[in-house]
């Protein structure tokens, strides 16, 4: 499903090609065989072939458009949650966006808003407001990290096209839900550019003063 301009955006799945279950004879996770008795169940997230044991859970899809909740398996449960989550309650602070002071190639610019663009593919960064003249590039974040600083709060971005971007906020409520909206967005956007864990801080480290 696209929307209506026509775009695609990078939280849009392609439809999963569901396994042929007439290939499958037992479920591959608790090896009981499939019979009268014991119905075959596809995940809706991998498409692979479950007894009702092993796809008993049942939850919201958000990312793939259902409507209502849907079957999933074990090893799929925690990614579709995780997805869940960013889409119900990171992805909106971010759309919003918020004013930051922003220090781009050594520049810092005062009243800055940044928001995520409206195909959810670009972070974009605006005079004042989500409306204002863009005063930097849009850029994709290809890594993330925790500014610590004494007096203040701040996310570092990384771009390979524009280098390395960094938001101030003075207010730790913005900042930390910033922070972690943008590790989200990261691991959505760009997973293989970045390095196993060790790449991101943990946004529960930084601390500041009041």
């Amino acid at each position: 499903m696209v929307l209506e301009s026509g775009y695609k955006t990078p939280f849009e799945s392609d439809e999963v090609d569901w396994e042929d279950d007439n290939k499958v004879n037992a479920c591959p996770v608790c090896s009981t065989a499939f019979g009268m008795f014991t119905r075959k169940h596809h995940c809706r997230r991998c498409g692979k072939v479950y007894c009702d044991k092993c796809t008993h859970k049942k939850i919201a899809m958000t990312r793939y458009l259902y409507a209502d909740p849907q079957r999933v398996c074990k090893s799929c449960l925690p990614t579709t949650e995780f997805e869940n989550e960013f889409m119900t309650k990171q992805l909106p602070i971010l759309m919003a966006g918020g004013v930051f002071k922003v220090t781009y190639k050594g520049n810092e610019i005062a009243n800055c808003h940044c928001s995520l663009s409206s195909d959810s593919s670009l972070l974009k960064f605006c005079a004042g407001s989500a409306s204002g003249t863009q005063i930097v590039p849009s850029i994709k974040v290809q890594g993330l990290h925790c500014v610590d600083n004494s007096d203040k709060l701040a996310v570092g971005l990384k771009s390979n096209a524009t280098g390395e971007i960094v938001l101030h906020s003075t207010d730790k409520d913005v900042a930390k839900k910033w922070r972690k909206a943008t590790r989200h967005v990261v691991k959505f956007l760009h997973p293989k550019a970045l390095k196993p864990k060790a790449s991101i801080t943990s946004v529960t480290s930084v601390d500041a003063s009041p």
